[in-house]
């Protein structure tokens, strides 16, 4: 019964990729529309903040290749392979599936967050290094298995053959 749960939710979680890009999207259009205007108007924050939103923008504009291009340096792979994982067949499986998918749509927000946060100032509730620990948790959410094959071979052992078991 669990597993027939599980496999009739995947799917309609895996259509919230697509929707969480669109909102990020938007949230990168209104960031480089406000980046702009702040840019031709000189508000009181000076260029600098309109600059850091423009560029802000710009980043969520182009979440998914940022994701990418994060992904290729730390693990070599492509950070939507999340959508295409399924783990080999035992009683959890469609647990695990479902396990990596949430995580990697939670490490979407993470990454989109951490971008928004890096215009920010600390008086404002962000600050460079809160939005760089945003970004790379996010990454490693969104390629939750690939570190978690990372780290069951820097460990080794019998980690590693437990990892490799569940994971595939």
């Amino acid at each position: 019964m669990g597993q027939d749960l599980f496999a009739n939710l995947i799917p309609h979680l895996e259509a919230w990729w697509g929707v969480l890009g669109l909102i990020v999207a938007m949230l990168g259009l209104f960031l480089v529309v406000k980046g702009l205007m702040g840019l031709a108007q000189r508000p009181q924050g000076g260029v600098k903040l309109a600059f850091l939103t423009l560029l802000c923008g710009v980043i969520l504009l182009n979440t998914p290749e940022f994701m990418d291009v994060l992904a290729q340096s730390l693990f070599g792979g492509n950070s939507a392979d999340v959508l295409s994982y399924r783990p080999p067949n035992h009683a959890a499986s469609g647990l695990f599936r479902l396990v990596v998918l949430v995580v990697g749509l939670t490490g979407v927000i993470g990454v989109a967050r951490g971008v928004y946060l890096l215009r920010l100032t600390a008086g404002e509730g962000g600050g460079t290094a809160r939005a760089l620990v945003h970004i790379a948790g996010g990454i490693l959410c969104v390629n939750l298995v690939d570190f978690l094959r990372l780290l069951a071979t820097s460990l080794g052992g019998e980690v590693e053959s437990i990892v490799a078991s569940i994971l595939g």
